[in-house]
């Protein structure tokens, strides 16, 4: 496991927040991030949904502080493609026996999607117990995360998919709940205005509600 896929880990279990940032301009990429720095997030997942997802990741990793995960990873030719680029941690939205093995070999964290019993059950047989949740919402939510938890203490989640800052609290209530992932902070369009100001204002407050939900429980 490499020191920046701890760091990764670390940053984001401190945090409980992981912005899942969809960039159209590679351009866009190392203001963005810095916005968000100065906002006080210190992980990102880029998913690779774009074109220029990779090279964004690469401008990312090269240019700044931020600790970056390349999300949407369905192949092992994708995540070879963001570990060279320098991507800290995987994200996929299903399980990927051949991904996950790769990831291993590669000695890289991946954080698989589940969202049933059985899927679960793969990735901790895989010795994974970091998942992401997804699509979180649409499976049943808070309701899901707590009925998961009796039957798998251990497992904890990154519920993505329907997130958002009026809903945050309730998934913050779960016990299994590792962090939270969503656009939210940094929607697409806010993103391709180069609304930047609006983005470091945005992960500024919700860093705080979720410190503030942390602290009352």
């Amino acid at each position: 496991m490499s020191i920046h896929t701890n760091n990764f880990l670390f940053e984001l279990e401190k945090l409980k927040l992981m912005p899942a940032i969809t960039i159209n301009d590679a351009d866009k990429a190392v203001p963005l991030c810095k916005a968000l720095l100065n906002g006080g997030q210190k992980v990102a997942e880029v998913p690779l949904r774009t074109p220029c997802a990779i090279d964004a990741i690469r401008r990312i990793a090269n240019e700044t502080d931020m600790l970056i995960g390349a999300g949407t990873v369905l192949s092992i030719s994708q995540a070879q493609a963001a570990i060279d680029a320098g991507a800290s941690v995987l994200i996929s939205p299903g399980f990927n026996p051949d991904v996950v093995k790769y990831a291993h070999d590669k000695c890289i964290n991946i954080i698989p999607g589940v969202a049933t019993p059985t899927e679960i059950e793969m990735a901790m047989s895989y010795g994974i117990d970091i998942m992401k949740l997804f699509p979180a919402d649409a499976m049943g939510g808070p309701k899901l995360l707590k009925s998961l938890y009796p039957p798998y203490p251990k497992a904890r989640f990154i519920p993505m998919g329907g997130i958002s800052g009026s809903n945050m609290r309730e998934y913050m209530a779960c016990p299994n709940v590792f962090a939270l992932g969503g656009t939210w902070i940094a929607r697409s369009g806010m993103i391709d205005k180069g609304a930047f100001d609006d983005i470091e204002e945005t992960v500024r407050q919700s860093l705080f509600a979720i410190k503030s939900i942390t602290k009352g429980n």
